[in-house]
């Protein structure tokens, strides 16, 4: 008789060394609600496209439908969806140069306003059927202005320059009035007024005003004192594209400053905690013909071989917590067709907030050839 004795090991658990989040959009959202509310839960936090204020960024799309004379197709106001990319085009063709260097993106929208005028048919800038109309103009202007509610308070910025527009303005369907932007109709007929009948066609600054009021399941967030965060020495590497469609990038100018504010913070002392960077050129949390790829959070599988804090933002994340050194800039690269990990077409440093990336010298689509710049330099 023989017997078999097996021998057992085991592997004893232990508690993880360090705790990271990483999420964008509502993800974002969720991240800085996080650090307000359960401060102790992570030590680093990656936040890309925060979609705070959520409210106020579903409600812009039918107001900015609105003001461009929607859902009255025949109305003279109305601009047509065909107009809009030629509308953007001229943007760009006439802002992105203000930044140094012609590579189809304007590099601080907040920083510029356009005279729609210029659009107008007479200019010459526009072919005889994409011009504007005199009630055109209007629209143009007003469709740039920021969101007040309904006392005339400011809370939601302008809907920036050489941003795709469709979101408010690709609204028909079969010649019909149609908003292509579903969320506003689901979130408001759903959970706002529990109205299954409602629709957008005469929405305005009151319904958005009714659903901040009721901020039904607390949606609409603004959490701004971060001290105990940053007392306990947690990070923040947030980002935002200057050309997110989607959740206006000024939003996170607005959210840095009342950071600041109400930590009561010096820039110096925020900085050591937190620190943004904007992404010229790329859209809602990615994509868009800037060097957006820094590895940002819902944009997997990273890049194998930029792995390393300089061009990985969780990386840089990880390397500020546990070793203290705060990422002084962050390059992106920009890949053929989109695709991360193939060919790379261009790269480009980008530096903490309120700090410009600005082209130096040499070849604009090297890193190398930029540098950070105080605003206003």
């Amino acid at each position: 008789m023989s017997r078999t004795t097996t021998t057992t090991t085991s592997t004893q658990l232990t508690s993880p060394f360090k705790k990271y989040y990483a999420g964008c959009s509502t993800g974002g959202r969720q991240g800085f609600q996080n650090a307000h509310l359960y401060p102790d839960d992570f030590d680093g936090l990656l936040l890309g496209s925060p979609g705070v204020n959520w409210l106020r960024i579903v409600a812009l799309k039918g107001i900015l439908a609105h003001r461009i004379g929607w859902p009255n197709l025949d109305s003279p106001a109305y601009i047509r969806p065909e107009q809009w990319p030629a509308i953007v085009a001229e943007q760009i063709r006439q802002l992105d140069p203000l930044d140094g260097v012609a590579d189809g993106i304007i590099d601080e929208p907040t920083r510029h306003r356009l005279d729609p005028q210029t659009l107008a048919c007479g200019t010459g800038l526009l072919n005889a059927t994409l011009c504007l109309t005199p009630q055109q103009v209007s629209s143009v202007r007003t469709a740039y202005e920021p969101i007040a509610d309904s006392g005339g308070h400011i809370g939601y910025p302008a809907f920036e320059l050489g941003a795709n527009t469709n979101v408010f303005s690709a609204n028909q369907q079969n010649g019909t009035a149609k908003m292509s932007y579903t969320i506003l109709q689901d979130f408001w007929r759903g959970a706002v007024y529990n109205e299954s009948t409602w629709t957008p066609e005469n929405f305005s600054t009151a319904d958005m005003d009714f659903a901040l009021a009721a901020n039904p399941g607390q949606v609409n967030t603004w959490d701004t004192d971060l001290s105990e965060f940053h007392g306990r020495g947690g990070k923040i590497i947030s980002y935002h594209g200057r050309n997110d469609e989607t959740a206006t990038s000024a939003l996170s100018e607005w959210f840095y400053s009342d950071v600041q504010s109400n930590t009561k913070l010096s820039l110096e002392e925020t900085q050591a905690f937190y620190r943004l960077f904007f992404i010229p050129g790329m859209h809602h949390c990615g994509g868009g013909p800037g060097a957006w790829s820094i590895g940002n959070a819902q944009r997997y599988p990273y890049d194998q071989s930029l792995l390393d804090p300089s061009h990985n933002a969780l990386l840089a994340l990880a390397d500020w917590v546990e070793n203290d050194r705060a990422p002084e800039t962050l390059i992106g690269t920009k890949y053929q067709d989109d695709v991360v990990g193939g060919e790379v077409v261009s790269q480009r440093a980008y530096c903490p907030y309120p700090g410009l990336s600005k082209h130096d010298q040499g070849d604009p689509k090297l890193a190398t050839g930029w540098k950070c710049a105080s605003p206003g330099h």
